[in-house]
């Protein structure tokens, strides 16, 4: 595997991560959240409605967290070889 190929093998794996955190974390959350709407209806009388503003900063925010961990990967293979990286583990 070239070096570049690798890089874009990091990028799609990374990205991948990201999207499969969102599609789990999203509805989920949402579920939760309107759970929490149901618990205070007794109490108070509000309407459920989403924050898609938060919703955005947290997509955001997962993928500069994912970003982040994807430079930080290129910045310890930069230093090291692959395969003389692997003969150290086995």
């Amino acid at each position: 595997m070239t070096p570049k190929s690798f890089r874009k093998m990091i990028n799609y794996e990374s990205i991948f991560y990201g999207i499969k955190a969102l599609l789990y974390g999203i509805p989920s959350s949402i579920g939760i959240m309107y759970l929490i709407h149901l618990s205070v209806t007794n109490t108070f009388d509000y309407g459920f409605t989403l924050p898609w503003m938060s919703l955005l900063y947290v997509g955001l925010a997962v993928f500069a967290i994912v970003g982040a961990a994807m430079l930080y990967s290129f910045s310890k293979i930069k230093k090291d070889n692959i395969i003389e990286a692997r003969e150290h583990l086995i």
